[in-house]
């Protein structure tokens, strides 16, 4: 047992062994966006790094140089590096893994005290009214209504892509949110919170009855 893991009582599995145990137990109680997600942060980053050490021995330190070493990878979307955002998402995949191990194998998670980056805030600068109404007077015809829906509803762009006709009350003059659609792919949206009903002005009304005709 290594002097790192004081309270483990017995040799652990690798790291890449225990992630096979416990993608097994929690893959069922994932959606498709987050298997997505978790798989390719795993084969990415944390089973290269981790995958052949016994999980019990893996130190604090260890895991510090493996944040500053994935904190010098490409980003995407022009990013030169992985944007702090990123960088948390994969240390809490981390420490999920390492939280179920240290439960049951006895030992000190090394991730459990490490503080998340902090995230810079974004200005967002939205287009004015008069922008707005620029835009839907000079778009192409076949794009009006999907540009007044994307202005004037606040859905997702997923959320909009996956918008069916029977989830239109005309009657009730609502929008039912239920589905997204996600690189092809339809699916339950982003959260239960994000399942909701939007109340349709009388300019989304007319843009929805346009593209029903």
């Amino acid at each position: 047992v290594s002097s790192s893991s004081p309270l483990a009582t017995a040799a652990t599995p690798t790291f890449r062994d225990f992630v096979d145990t416990w993608w097994r137990e929690n893959e069922i109680r994932w959606r498709r966006n987050t298997i997505l997600g978790n798989r390719a942060v795993l084969n990415r980053h944390l089973l290269p790094a981790f995958g052949d050490r016994p999980i019990g021995e893996i130190t604090k330190a260890e895991v510090l140089a493996f944040r500053a070493e994935v904190a010098q990878c490409a980003g995407r979307s022009g990013n030169e590096t992985l944007s702090p955002k990123t960088i948390n998402n994969l240390m809490g995949i981390l420490n999920m893994i390492m939280t179920e191990a240290a439960d049951r194998f006895e030992f000190q998670n090394p991730v459990r005290n490490i503080k998340r980056l902090r995230l810079r805030r974004k200005d967002i600068q939205p287009f004015s009214l008069e922008e707005v109404r620029l835009i839907l007077d000079t778009v192409r015809s076949d794009y009006k209504q999907y540009y007044t829906l994307r202005f004037f509803t606040g859905m997702r762009t997923g959320e909009l892509h996956g918008l069916k006709w029977s989830r239109v009350d005309w009657e009730a003059r609502q929008i039912l949110v239920r589905e997204t659609v996600d690189k092809g792919v339809v699916d339950y949206t982003k959260t239960d919170g994000s399942q909701r009903e939007i109340a349709m002005s009388s300019v989304v009304y007319d843009a929805l009855r346009a593209q029903h005709e």
